[in-house]
């Protein structure tokens, strides 16, 4: 379990999430320092992103896939081959997504291995993309579900429902509420001693994401 929180509000986009991560094979704790939320801009997109999930693993032979690794490399060659379409930008980084990923994968606990999500502006309009990596029937499917123009909304991607209940009607107006809902809702997973908060803690970074700019109001650890 993790936490991952995006709004949108008029003032832009704040995406903020927990530091605790987990080995995906044993689930002993690695680290309550982990980077979770990442920036990337380019002439044409500027936008924040998360994953969730089992987002790196490896095999005998070594390293299986690692869905960080693989968004770091491949969206600067989507922004730039998609820069004059949104459509062009999303299914191209779904399609180079593809080929850094297993063609199939077996005995797995659940037919969605990881989520991700990606909020920001392309060509200064808003948006906000949610992809699932899936294994129906053994075969990789790469899932986008695209909100473009993006509504003002708060979207919990990863968190905790006995949590959310007391914020589910709250509606952030600005950038600064935006912030202060995420980092309340995602302390208040950390604090709690409900069993759906037990893999949620350590240090948590916020981002800010502007047409204009992109700037952490709380930096990862390291960064």
């Amino acid at each position: 379990m993790t936490a991952i929180v995006a709004v949108h509000t008029v003032d832009g986009f704040a995406m903020g999430a927990d530091g605790r991560r987990f080995d995906s094979k044993t689930n002993a704790l690695e680290t309550d320092e982990a980077q979770k939320v990442f920036l990337f801009d380019s002439e044409t997109t500027r936008l924040a992103y998360a994953w969730a999930g089992v987002t790196q693993t490896s095999n005998k032979d070594g390293l299986l896939y690692d869905l960080l690794a693989a968004s770091q490399e491949i969206l600067p060659v989507a922004a730039k081959s998609g820069r004059d379409n949104f459509a062009f930008f999303v299914s191209g980084f779904c399609a180079a997504l593809s080929t850094k990923l297993p063609t199939y994968m077996i005995n797995l606990p659940k037919d969605e291995l990881a989520r991700g999500i990606f909020v920001g502006f392309f060509q200064g309009k808003p948006f906000s993309v949610q992809l699932q990596i899936l294994y129906p029937c053994t075969t990789l499917l790469v899932l986008p579900e695209v909100h473009i123009p993006a509504d003002y909304h708060k979207s919990v991607f990863s968190g905790a429902e006995s949590i959310y209940p007391k914020y589910e009607t709250l509606k952030p107006k600005s950038g600064a509420d935006a912030i202060d809902f995420i980092h309340k809702y995602i302390q208040e997973c950390v604090d709690s001693s409900n069993p759906d908060c037990a893999g949620i803690g350590g240090h948590i970074h916020i981002a800010e994401i502007k047409p204009d700019q992109s700037r952490w109001i709380i930096e990862p650890i390291g960064k």
